[in-house]
This record gives C-alpha cells, structure tokens and sequence, in this order.
C-alpha cells in the first residue's frame, strides 16, 4: 500500500512516495510492519499492545528499548477515521462488492469528489448563518437556558471574590442567566453579544430583578476588538464562547483582545466542549474541529487526556 503512494508537489519534482508518518492502531504494531516502515524512512505511530508491552518487560534487559510513540500526531488518526467514515456511507464502499481493484478505486475517487464539492468553506457565510441562527433562536425561545447560573458562574464568583475584583466582563452573555447571578453577588457587570435580541432580553430581566443600576449591555462581535481600553478590566468570563464558530485563528485573536483589556493580575474563566464530547464530528464538518449539528456550530478542543466533557479553565494576567 504504501509502495503506491503519490502526492503531487506544489514545485516542480517528482511526486512524493514516502509519507512522513503512519499512524495505526495497535493491531498494526509488528515487527514486520514497524521493520517496514523503518527501512523506508518513515515515522511509525503506532501504540503497542497490553500482551507486547508484558513480553517486553518479562525480557528485562534482553527486552531491548519500547518503540518511539508520538502521542501527539497520533491524535491525527481520528482525522483520517472520519473521513473513511463518510466514505463508507457509499453503499457499494462499504460492501465492497466491486469484483475489480480498479471500480473500487475509482468508486473511492467519485466519493472524494463529492465529498470535497459540498463543503462549506467560506468562514464568514458560516459566522453569519450563526449569527441570523442564535437571533431567531432567542426570538423563539426566550431565555432558553433558564435562570439557574451556569456551573462556570458559580465557580467565578468565588474566585473573583478572593481576588478583590468588582467589574465583570461577561462576553457573548446570551439572554444573561450568568450576568443577572453576577449582578445578585454585588458585582457591576458588562455584558457583551452579538445579538440584540437577547441583549433587550437581558435588560427586561435585570430591571424586573432590580439589578439594572449594576448591569450595561454592548453589541459587540467577538470577530471584532473590544470597545475598551488596554488593562481595564478586573476580571473576564467567556462561558462557551471559544467554541463557537471561530477558527483557530480567530479564537486566538479574541484571546488577545482579552489579555490585552485584563488589568494585571486579571483573571479570565472560560469553559469549552472537549472532543470526547458525545456530540463531536456528528453533523457538517467545516473544519478545524467545527461541527454543525442541528444549526448550531461547535468548535471542540482537545489538549491533554482530561477525561471531561466540559472544560472550565481559570487563567490569571502576570502582574
């Protein structure tokens, strides 16, 4: 198999034939193939098994060193799983029914093709469905999540409260579940959304509470810079926020924006969905991580072996 591969150069050349790595899963790690792969130059990441780690180690000194084992480009592997995945939703692929090496190569070809024309590559008509999305969403459904603080809440007024802070930035607040909980504590919170709809929602609910004396509201888009000057803020909290649909590249320009507006010794609290999420790469993928299910799009996020499905990370300014 890998004697048959060939990737084009963007510079004149000869095709490339030698990957730079193969990563497998561990019914894969032989001596054979490892052997292989080694006498081509090429990067084996492949986990070893339960049975040959033991052996190895029963061995002692004669157990020779365990192979090489990048963790990191074997996170990799999923990438090209889903995509053999969506191949195998072809009926005739996944059968395999074809009697000849080249119909079923061909039948690869055909499903790539199509696979590939009906993407969605363009980011920003992605951002803007979201948006027109999330704005008939509130309008329909107002104050969806109910009044109960998010978990992420909870733990940030705790930790605002041992640092001394007293504004809070809320970004991307919704129809403001975690505003109006942040207002009831006695904090002066500004919240920020790029829908107007759960905005006025957010305002209607915090005079009804008598907390609007401690609440302000912006539209802002997250794909912007912030209206505010440089260390201004105490404290910021983004619940869900960098899981939207935001590209890596986006998600880091919005991260300095917020370092940049966080006074020293700031503090921003932030949650995001894992990729061991039970709902990650179901639905339209658009890439870097992004998941389309049901209108609403997810940017998942996978660092680490941290077995939750939510991450809540708190992260402090350097003095």
């Amino acid at each position: 198999m890998t004697a048959r591969i060939r990737v084009p150069r963007s510079d004149p050349g000869r095709q490339r034939t030698r990957p730079v790595a193969v990563p497998a899963d561990r019914a894969y790690s032989s001596r054979a193939i490892r052997s292989h792969l080694r006498h081509r130059g090429i990067q084996s990441v492949i986990p070893q098994p339960s049975d040959q780690i033991g052996h190895r180690l029963r061995r002692g000194r004669q157990g020779d060193r365990p192979p090489g084992f990048d963790r990191d480009a074997y996170k990799q592997r999923n990438t090209v799983e889903r995509c053999i995945d969506r191949r195998m939703q072809w009926r005739g692929l996944a059968t395999r029914t074809d009697k000849l090496a080249i119909a079923y190569q061909a039948a690869l070809h055909l499903a790539g093709i199509l696979i590939w024309t009906r993407r969605r590559p363009k980011r920003q008509n992605l951002a803007e469905a979201q948006r027109a999305h999330w704005q008939d969403t509130y309008s329909a459904h107002p104050g969806m999540y109910g009044e109960k603080p998010s978990a992420a809440a909870v733990h940030a007024v705790g930790v605002y409260r041992s640092a001394g802070a007293r504004d809070v930035l809320e970004l991307e607040a919704g129809h403001g579940r975690d505003v109006l909980y942040f207002a009831r504590e006695g904090f002066t919170v500004q919240a920020t959304d790029f829908s107007a709809t759960d905005l006025e929602q957010l305002q209607e609910a915090a005079r009804a509470q008598g907390v609007d004396g401690r609440v302000t509201t912006a539209v802002h888009d997250v794909h912007d810079p912030l209206p505010l000057p440089d260390a201004s803020a105490d404290v910021v909290v983004a619940h869900m926020l960098l899981c939207m649909a935001l590209s890596t590249k986006e998600i880091h320009a919005a991260v300095g924006e917020i370092r940049r507006v966080l006074r020293p010794g700031g503090i921003f609290v932030y949650t995001v969905r894992h990729t061991d999420n039970v709902h990650y790469g179901v639905g339209t993928a658009h890439g870097d991580d992004i998941y389309e299910r049901s209108g609403f799009a997810v940017h998942a996020f996978e660092e680490g072996d941290l077995p939750r499905r939510l991450w809540r990370v708190t992260q402090t300014s350097p003095q």
